[in-house]
């Protein structure tokens, strides 16, 4: 399957945080098993239960919230939001070395930030063009990933997941050894 055409409209609905809670509807890639974190099932009273008492990074608008594995290969392990950040960063970044942004035609401009209020302003405008199903379904993890806003706090193992396979997807050179299992 290939795409001839992409809106900036292109995407997940505005607000998939259930989804993302619920471990669905990302572009999963033929032949990856996803799993989920027990995020969903510890839910008592909804969003409230968990927006509570979760202290933030200083200094930051980050949850201090310790990732398992240094995810996003920076040499360090970090808090999840800011794991989930570094791989993100390898799809869109300040520096226009994203994979989103050097395909060809890009689907962002080479100054795309990678947040929710800088995405339809990221937008390339490249409204035609020859897209594979893995880069259409690159463009519609990102989407949904950034759309969430959580950076992964709603269902770390599903979101580092799909990013993975994302950017396996993209560059099949990529090691993921460190893919939640």
């Amino acid at each position: 399957m290939e795409a001839k055409s992409v809106s900036s409209h292109f995407g997940a609905h505005h607000g998939p945080q259930s989804d993302m809670v619920n471990g669905t509807n990302a572009y999963e890639y033929p032949g990856k098993r996803y799993s989920s974190s027990p995020h969903k099932d510890v839910l008592a009273d909804g969003c409230v239960g968990c927006h509570k008492d979760i202290k933030q990074l200083s200094g930051t608008d980050m949850f201090d919230i310790k990732a398992k594995a240094d995810y996003d290969r920076d040499g360090t392990v970090e808090a999840v939001q800011m794991e989930v950040q570094g791989l993100l960063d390898a799809l869109v970044n300040e520096n226009g070395t994203g994979y989103l942004q050097t395909m060809n035609p890009p689907m962002f401009k080479k100054d795309a930030k990678a947040t929710f209020h800088e995405l339809g302003s990221g937008w390339a405008g490249s409204k035609s063009g020859s897209w594979s199903e893995a880069q259409i379904g690159a463009l519609w993890n990102y989407k949904m990933i950034i759309e969430d806003r959580s950076r992964g706090v709603h269902n770390a193992t599903y979101t580092m997941q799909v990013l993975y396979d994302t950017l396996k997807a993209l560059n099949p050179r990529l090691n993921e050894s460190l893919r939640p299992r």
